[in-house]
């Protein structure tokens, strides 16, 4: 049999991140895989440094700081609905626009 390698396959949207085992690379046994959309997502605009996932329209008056932003179902996520240059900024991640109904970042 060798030194075979399965890759598990995987259907949906998001993002990915690599499973890093610290103590060595012996035991990065799962590589790459899918963000769990249920627990390593949040729809929080007001949390900083998460995987934020918008769904409905969202109009944060802050300037926030995320991961990476995913969104889906024509949403729109609105950068301050008040006066005053209000940023979001995506540090690591990417911002990912999922097929079907247009979603839209706008700023007031």
């Amino acid at each position: 049999m060798g030194n075979r390698r399965y890759v598990r396959r995987c259907t949906g949207i998001g993002f990915v991140t690599n499973n890093i085992n610290l103590v060595g690379n012996g035991a990065n046994t799962n590589g790459i895989r899918p963000l769990d959309l249920a627990t390593e997502y949040t729809t929080a605009t007001g949390a900083a440094g998460v995987n934020l996932k918008v769904t409905a329209p969202v109009s944060p008056d802050l300037t926030q700081t995320y991961n990476s932003m995913l969104l889906s179902g024509g949403s729109t996520y609105t950068i301050g609905s008040s006066a005053g240059g209000k940023t979001a900024t995506v540090t690591s991640g990417a911002i990912y626009s999922a097929a079907g109904a247009a979603n839209t970042i706008t700023g007031e």
